[in-house]
This record gives structure tokens, sequence and C-alpha cells, in this order.
């Protein structure tokens, strides 16, 4: 039984739990409590969802947006007061920081009551400007209520917002069948400045409304604040930190009066609107899209498992999301993205046109790449890509960096390193084709220098055999010869074989014709004519010229250097008498001038 009951308790708290994704504490500020009857459906739909609604004025000591430095409240709606101030815990500075702490806030304006300096200075902070005239209002004379502002034209109808571009999600068309109609009574127009670029209209004036005080009493508008649309009717602020805020210029659009209320077209340029009939307002179902998204019911994104890993020759890896990979790795990235719808997760699909995009880079993206779905379950969607890391190593970023308009931001950074190649990693040389011609080269050359050896060393050996029989063949050779020149009758005969050898020379040389005559009989007695010890004699004889040659050089060179020695010293001895010189004729110069003085 117990158990029962406990299961109905979960359930029943399953059920009035709040649809939006950021909590379900709302703080309503409003001055006068009587005045929340003429919000009651907007209010009780706020309840309904399952907002726990709080409601406090804004002079109320007791009232703080923080709690032990936390936020006291999820969401902060502030409907427009008859003071001129909001109180001390609601100056701009709290209202900030309740900002840049993660709560959302809805800012309702009206023309019927000033608004507050706070509030302005607050908006001006976010670079939305109102008119100075603080009691100016929205007309327009071709797009009005004839019903309600005939005279005045101070209600203005605009049709549902298109998308301010093709590529981003619109949440505020309604059904998308077209001809709803929004009535903005008595509202009160916004200009942007163009330096924020987190600002984004939701709805905008017509082309032919503008900003106009009723007070001043003139036929004509000479300088408006503002004209058509530049004039922004309402608009959003989403922070860096994805807080989101609203400004609604028209607070009595959210009335029960214009909740289901009918109106009827004024006839605009060009004969439109002829013959219009009474159509109901669609502002109870556009405040509930606006308060949506403002309160995080709508548009907000979250992120999922990230997984990163190898994928090299097409097998994937066990190891997810490593810390380190290595330079042309290939390599698979997948993200999972949610959207929030009202009270459930559903798979985030991007518009027609838009793409998210993973950035790996290190100071500056290296590639910049699609995420393409793979996979979509019942609340997400998978997004993947596959690519080659760069050849650069260095510390890298897997970065989803997806900020659009009306959608909560999302950034997600994974740092890895990535390391260069391993000595063995390297690829070998003859897998290359390019280094073929290299590798070619560096055979021809072995082979080359490998055949010019063998041929170097085989002649160095053919060369020294013939060598060999040459000495062989003159030594025999010589041996006959001083055989022969023992045994000739006259070497006995001649006492002195030099002067033998001479005269055997003479008579050679005085019978020329002879020797011409029989070659045969020279080539036999030239053997005779050389002598070996005349051959010995001269070569001492040469030995001891060349000596005396270089001990003559030597005596030269030593007397040149002795005369060096004596002439440095001659020249010293000179310098010094010089200066001595020079001294003794500076000591006369002295003395001429003093005498001449």
């Amino acid at each position: 039984m117990r158990w029962i009951l406990s299961f109905l308790l979960l359930a029943f708290l399953a059920t009035v739990q709040a649809i939006s994704s950021s909590g379900n504490k709302l703080l309503v500020v409003l001055e006068d409590l009587s005045e929340k009857t003429k919000y009651s459906k907007y209010l009780g739909d706020l309840e309904a969802r399952g907002f726990k609604v709080s409601y406090e004025s804004p002079k109320n000591e007791k009232l703080a947006l923080f709690e032990l430095g936390e936020r006291a409240y999820d969401h902060l709606l502030i409907l427009p007061p008859k003071s001129k101030g909001l109180g001390p815990q609601l100056t701009p500075k709290f209202l900030l920081d309740f900002i840049n702490a993660g709560g959302n806030i809805l800012l309702t304006l009206s023309s019927s009551h000033p608004t507050p300096t706070g509030l302005v200075s607050l908006l001006l902070e976010l670079d939305i400007h109102l008119p100075t005239d603080r009691t100016a209002l929205v007309v327009d004379h071709f797009n009005y209520d004839t019903l309600s502002a005939s005279d005045k034209h101070d209600v203005v109808l605009v049709p549902r917002p298109d998308a301010i571009r093709p590529d981003v999600k619109n949440f505020f068309r309604g059904d998308g069948k077209g001809g709803e109609v929004i009535a903005f009574p008595r509202g009160v127009g916004q200009t942007l400045g163009n330096k924020s670029p987190l600002l984004t209209p939701i709805l905008r004036a017509p082309r032919t409304a503008y900003s106009y005080n009723p007070k001043e009493d003139v036929e004509g508008v000479e300088d408006p604040f503002a004209v058509g649309p530049q004039l922004s009717l309402i608009t959003t602020m989403q922070a860096r930190n994805s807080a989101r805020f609203t400004v609604i210029g028209s607070s009595e659009m959210l009335e029960d009066a214009w909740f289901g209320g009918k109106v009827k077209r004024s006839v605009g340029l060009g004969g439109v609107g002829i013959g219009a009939k009474e159509v109901k307002t669609s502002n109870q179902a556009f405040a509930q899209e606006v308060t949506g998204w403002t309160f995080n019911e709508i548009g907000v994104l979250k992120v999922g498992k990230i997984e990163h890993h190898l994928n090299e020759g097409g097998a994937s890896s066990n190891i997810t999301n490593p810390k380190i990979y290595r330079v042309k790795n290939d390599v698979t990235y997948s993200i999972e993205l949610s959207e929030y719808s009202w009270d459930k997760w559903v798979p985030f699909t991007p518009p027609t046109g838009d793409v998210v995009q993973l950035e790996f880079s290190m100071l500056s993206p290296f590639h910049r790449l699609p995420l393409t779905p793979s996979t979509t379950t019942e609340t997400s969607t998978i997004y993947t890509t596959s690519f080659k890391l760069p050849d650069q190593h260095g510390i890298f970023n897997f970065k989803v960096n997806y900020k659009r308009p009306f959608l909560s931001n999302v950034e997600e950074k994974n740092t890895v390193t990535v390391r260069h190649f391993a000595h063995d990693e390297w690829p070998r040389s003859w897998v290359i084709t390019s280094a073929w011609p290299w590798i070619t080269g560096i055979g021809v050359t072995v082979t080359g220098w490998v055949a010019f050896v063998a041929l170097w060393l085989w002649k160095t050996a053919s060369n020294a055999a013939a060598v060999l029989l040459s000495g062989d063949t003159f030594t025999s050779e010589n041996l006959s010869i001083t055989r022969s020149l023992q045994s000739t009758p006259h070497d006995t005969a001649s006492p002195n074989p030099l002067v033998s050898s001479d005269s055997s020379v003479s008579m050679t040389s005085t019978r020329p014709s002879k020797q011409r005559s029989s070659p045969s009989s020279s080539q036999s007695s030239s053997p005779k004519t050389s002598n070996p010890p005349d051959r010995v004699e001269k070569r001492t004889r040469n030995t001891l010229a060349a000596r005396r040659y270089r001990q003559r050089r030597l005596d030269e060179v030593s007397g040149l250097e002795t005369q060096l020695k004596d002439t440095r010293s001659e020249r010293d001895d000179l310098k010094v008498r010089v200066a001595r010189l020079e001294g003794e004729v500076e000591a006369l110069r002295a003395l001429l001038a003093k005498r001449s003085e």
C-alpha cells in the first residue's frame, strides 16, 4: 500500500513540475496587487504550466533577488509600476547581477505609466533606447483597430512575425497558417543599437507606424523618435551565459481584454483591408510563446555525450576521448544534442540552410567541418564527422561553437595533444613512390664504386706482375754483360779501365759510318763500353757537388742574416741619435724664444 502511495506521489510531482528547463520559481513584481485581476488569464496560464508564482511589491523591504549569494528565483516578471522607482532591491546593478547569475527577466512597459529611471538605465546598459518622452506611444494611421481606437489610432494591429533569416528558427509564427492578428495597444517603441550582436527583435512596427507623444498638441510630428521598422515592439536579448531578457512594449496586450478579444482592421495603403471582418486576436498564444522562450521553455539546447576516437583504416578504436593523438591520424568526432520543447527533450534539428560545425584549432582553426546527423534517438540527435589530423604537432581543441538567435548557446571545447611521428612510425623509403628515383641513384652509385674499386685492384696487380718480370730480365742481362767484360783481352792489357773506356768511346765516335752500316756491331759493342764503376763514381761526384751547393746556400743565408742584424742595430743607433738631436733642437728653440721675449 505504501509503495502505491509513493508511486502516486511521484506521478503527481511529475505532473506539476514546471515545463521550464531552468527552474520553476517565478517572481512577479506588481505594485498594486489589485491589478492582478487584469492579468488573471496570463498569470493563470503560468501557474497551470507549473510555475511557482510569488507576488511582491517593488516597495517591499524584504524583497531580495539573492539569498546567501544564490538566486532566490529563477525568473522575474516586472509589470509596469505607477511610481518612479522600483526600490533598493531592483536597481540596475541587481538586475544585471541576476542576469549574469543565469536568471531570466521579462519586462513590460506601458505608455500610461512613465518608465522608471532605473529601468531606463538598465535598458541603456543593454543598448536598448526608449523615447525621451516617457509617455510616447506607437501609432499607425493605416494599421489600427477600428473598434477600440478609431480616433487615436493607438491600437496597432500587426501580423505574426516572420523569421529574421531563413536559417533561423521561428518560435513565434503560431500554427503557420497565416491570417492571425496581434493587437499592440498603447505600446512603447524601442530602438536597438548597432553594436550589440546579442539583441534580436521579435516584433517590429509596420512601415507606416511612428512614435508619438499624445500630450503634444500639434497636428503633425516633424521629428519623430523613430518610424517604421526602426521601432521594435518586442525585443529580446540572450546573454553569453544563455540568460534571457525580453522587453514587451505594451503590457496591455497581456490583459484579459485582449486575450481572445475581437478587432477589425482599418483600410491600409493601396486599399488593403477594405471589407475586413472582425477577427479574434492571437495575443494569448503569442504571449505564451514569448513567455515560454524567455523562461527557457523552448529554444534550449543541451549537450549530451561527446566522443572522439581513432578511426584508422576504417576500424574504430575502443579507447574513447584519448588525450594524445599523432599527426595525420584519422579521427572521428561525435556530439549529442537535444532541444527542450515545452515539456520534453526532443532531437535537435537545425533549420534549413544552417549546420552545426566542428572546429579543430590551435590558435586558429586548421579544420572547420560540418557535423552530419548519424543517429537519432527519442530525445537527442548524434552529429558526427571524420577527418585527418593536420601535419602539425601541438595542443589542439575540438570545439563546437553554435550560437544562433533564439537558441541557447552551445560552446564545447575538448583539448588534446597531437604528437609527431615516433622513430619507428615513419613509412619506409621503398613504400614512398616519390623516393624511388633517389633509391635508384644510390644503387647505381654504390654499384659503380664497387666496379671501379675492383677494376683498379685488378689493374694494379697486373702492373706489379709486369714490373717483376722486367726486373728479372734486366738482372740477367747485367750479369751477362759483366761476365763478358771480365773475359775481354783489353781489360787485362790496359792498366786503367777508365782510359780504355774513353778510348773505346772516342774510337766509336770517330767512326760513325761503320756503326750506321753495321748496327749489329754497335749493339754488340755498347755493353762493353758501360762500366759500373764509372757510374758509381759519377753518382759520388754528383752527391758531393750537391752537398757543396747546399752548404754554399746555407752560408749565403747566414751571411745575409748577419748583415740584416748589423743593419737593424745601426738603424736603432741612428734612431737614438736622431731623438737626442731633436731634443737638443727643441731646447735651443726654447732658449731663443726666451731671449727674444
